[in-house]
């Protein structure tokens, strides 16, 4: 997981215009990269947030260590899941524990098309990793965008501090929304960091 977090940072700088390509080499935009630095570390979290939520060089569904994509054309939209889990923070009771497991099975009841919306689940060429049968149809709901929704929430909803993980009160794994979470899924200010400065 730590070298997927890296690339999504990587992708999340380069999104933000922290760094970018000339001469063939890759090198930091100086004044955004100056700037950023500068910036206190809320303004920092934010932007590389930002960067995540709007940003297109991190396809997360492309990430998910369990699955293996193929390129043969078809595409998906990485703000539709984005934006739902968001959307979900945003109506979360802040400090409550939530079992992570528990949130595939809760979305695929209210909205299992929040990333297909014409409902196609046949024209997406995906493998389990390891695997040579591809996970076409809606049998595979669980194994494609449970596995994304899960990714998604341990992965970088965490990795960006914008939920907590743990266990809930039955000792099984669980994610809160982090104070910093709850102000970006509810388009308001990033709160300043508690505790010692980074």
């Amino acid at each position: 997981k730590e070298r997927a977090r890296l690339r999504m940072l990587w992708e999340l700088a380069g999104e933000a215009g922290l760094w970018r390509a000339a001469g063939g080499l890759l090198r930091p935009h100086p004044r955004n990269a100056r700037r950023w630095l500068a910036a206190p570390p809320e303004e920092q979290a934010s932007l590389l947030a930002r960067a995540w939520l709007t940003g297109m060089r991190w396809n997360d569904l492309w990430q998910v260590p369990t699955l293996s994509p193929e390129a043969t054309g078809w595409l998906n939209n990485p703000h539709l899941p984005r934006r739902l889990l968001l959307g979900l923070l945003a109506q979360l009771p802040p400090q409550t524990w939530w079992a992570l497991d528990s949130l595939p099975p809760a979305i695929k009841a209210a909205n299992p098309d929040f990333q297909r919306t014409a409902g196609d689940y046949e024209s997406w060429y995906i493998k389990e990793r390891g695997s040579d049968q591809f996970l076409m149809g809606f049998a595979h709901w669980d194994q494609v965008e449970g596995a994304l929704l899960r990714f998604l929430t341990s992965g970088p909803l965490a990795w960006l501090g914008l939920v907590e993980l743990g266990q809930d009160q039955a000792g099984r794994p669980a994610f809160r929304a982090s104070p910093a979470g709850l102000a970006f899924a509810r388009e308001q200010r990033y709160p300043a960091p508690t505790g010692a400065a980074p």
